[in-house]
C-alpha cells in the first residue's frame, strides 16, 4: 500500500539530488595551499599549450608529497559524486554507444544497489555489506559516511578542516613559501604561449622553458620544505590527520567507483541464479540442467535438493534465537563499545586462544595489538579500529562456543 497523501508533491516536482553537502563540507578546508593546488590542478587540465604526456608528468611531478598536494583527491571527490547523481559513472550499454538509454542514470544506481540488499542475502545467506556490496559501498560518500562516525573519533571531513584550519593558523614560513610558488608556477603555466611546449630556441621560448623550470622546481623544494616542518609536534599531529584522511577518501572513492561501474553485470549474474533456482520444481527442467552442466560443484545443488528439502526441519529455524537467549542468560555480550579499551582487553584475556605472556608490562593499546596479531585480525587504522575488529572477533567466540553446545544437544535428541 502506497501513502497518497503528499504524492503530487512527488510527482510533480523533480527531486533535484545534489552533492551540495559534500561541496559545503570540502569548502570548509578549501582554503590556503588547498585552495591554491585546487586552482593548479584545474589550471594543468584546461592548458592546451601541454600535451597530454606533459600533464601526467607534471602531476607526477607535483605529487611527491600527495596529502599536501589536495587538488587532485578533492576533484576526485567532487567528480565522483557528480557522476553517481548523472549516472555517467556506468559505462554505457555495448553496442549502444552515446545513445541516451543505454546510459546509467541514477535512479539506475539505487535500484540495483537497493536489489543486492535482497539477493546477497538469499544466495549468500549474509548481510551485503559482507561483500562489500551495501548501500555505503556505493553510495557512502553522498551517504554522509565522512561527516558521521559510530565511535568517538572525528568524521573524516571534520577532521581534514580541522587539521587543515590549524596548519593555516600557524602561518609557518614553510606554509607562506610553499603557497607563493604555487601561486607563481600556476602564473607561469597560464602565460605558456603555444602552440607546444617547449616552443623552440628563440630568446622568448628559452626564457619561458626557463621560467617554466625554475618555477617548478621552487614548488617542488617548497613542498618538500613543508612536509619537514609539519613532521614536527604539534603540526605532526595534524600531518597525520591529513593523509589519514586523503588515503579514507581515495579508498571510498575507488570502492564506490570500482562497485557501480559492476552493478549491472553483477546484478545480472545474481539475478540469473535466482532464475536457475526458480526452475528447482520443475523436475523434467531439474533433471536436463543436471544432464547438461559439466560443473559438478554447481549441480549439486540440485542434485541434492529433494534430499536436502526433506531433511529441512522448522524446529531449527529459531537457533539463533536461542542462542542470543543463552547468551544473554550467560550476561554476554559483556562488553559492548569498543572504545572502553580496558574492558576488551580485560575480556580479551579470558580467551583460551590469546597468550597473555607479557601483558603486564603492555599499555591496553599494544595489548589489543598483539590479540589482533595473535588472532589473525587486521591491524591497520587506529586502536579504536583494532579494538572494534577484536571485539567482533571475540564476541564470535562466544556464539561459535554456544552455538556448538547447541549442536551437540540437538545431536543428542536426534535418533540415530
Amino acid at each position: 500500500m502506497t501513502v497518497r497523501k503528499g504524492l503530487l508533491a512527488v510527482v510533480n516536482n523533480d527531486p533535484g539530488f545534489t552533492n551540495q553537502s559534500v561541496e559545503n563540507a570540502v569548502a570548509k578546508w578549501k582554503v590556503a595551499w588547498v585552495r591554491l593546488t585546487d586552482q593548479l590542478d584545474i589550471a594543468i587540465d584546461n592548458n592546451e599549450v601541454l600535451t597530454n604526456e606533459q600533464k601526467s608528468g607534471l602531476k607526477d611531478t607535483i605529487n611527491s608529497k600527495a596529502y599536501l598536494n589536495a587538488g587532485p583527491y578533492i576533484r576526485r571527490l567532487i567528480n565522483h559524486t557528480n557522476s553517481i547523481l548523472n549516472g555517467t559513472i556506468i559505462p554505457p550499454l555495448t553496442g549502444v554507444g552515446t545513445d541516451v538509454d543505454g546510459r546509467g542514470t541514477f535512479l539506475e544506481i539505487l535500484q540495483l544497489t537497493s536489489g543486492l540488499q535482497t539477493t546477497i542475502p538469499e544466495l549468500y545467506g549474509v548481510p551485503a555489506a559482507d561483500k562489500n556490496r551495501s548501500v555505503d559501498d556505493h553510495l557512502g560518500i553522498l551517504n554522509g559516511i565522512f561527516s558521521k562516525t559510530t565511535d568517538s573519533s572525528k568524521p573524516v571531513f571534520e577532521s581534514m578542516a580541522e587539521a587543515i584550519t590549524f596548519i593555516d593558523n600557524a602561518q609557518l614560513t614553510e606554509d607562506i613559501a610553499y603557497q607563493t610558488a604555487l601561486g607563481e608556477f600556476i602564473i607561469v603555466l597560464n602565460g605558456l604561449v603555444g602552440p607546444e611546449f617547449p616552443a623552440g630556441s628563440t630568446p622568448q621560448a628559452l626564457a619561458e622553458v626557463t621560467a617554466y623550470n625554475d618555477r617548478l622546481n621552487d614548488l617542488t623544494t617548497a613542498q618538500s620544505n613543508f612536509d619537514t616542518a609539519l613532521q614536527v609536534h604539534p603540526y605532526n599531529v595534524k600531518r597525520t590527520q591529513i593523509i589519514n584522511g586523503r588515503e579514507a577518501i581515495n579508498t571510498q572513492v575507488t570502492l564506490e567507483n570500482n562497485n557501480i561501474k559492476t552493478l549491472r553485470s553483477y546484478n545480472e549474474s545474481l539475478a540469473k541464479n535466482l532464475q536457475y533456482i526458480s526452475l528447482i520444481n520443475d523436475a523434467t527442467i531439474r533433471n536436463l540442467m543436471i544432464d547438461l552442466s559439466s560443473n559438478a560443484d554447481w549441480k549439486s545443488y540440485f542434485v541434492d535438493y529433494d534430499d536436502n528439502f526433506t531433511n529441512m526441519n522448522p524446529i531449527y529455524d529459531n537457533a539463533e534465537t536461542l542462542i542470543d537467549q543463552i547468551m544473554a542468560s550467560r550476561g554476554l555480550p559483556e562488553v559492548v563499545d569498543p572504545v572502553n579499551l580496558g574492558e576488551v582487553v580485560e575480556k580479551a584475556k579470558k580467551d583460551t586462544r590469546i597468550d597473555t605472556k607479557g601483558f603486564d608490562r603492555l599499555f591496553d593499546d599494544k595489548i589489543i595489538e598483539q590479540c589482533c596479531l595473535q588472532l589473525g585480525i587486521a591491524t591497520y587504522g587506529s586502536v579504536y579500529d583494532q579494538s572494534e575488529r577484536l571485539l567482533n572477533n571475540l564476541d564470535k567466540r562466544d556464539r561459535d562456543i554456544i552455538a556448538k553446545e547447541f549442536d551437540l544437544n540437538r545431536d543428542s535428541n536426534t535418533i540415530s
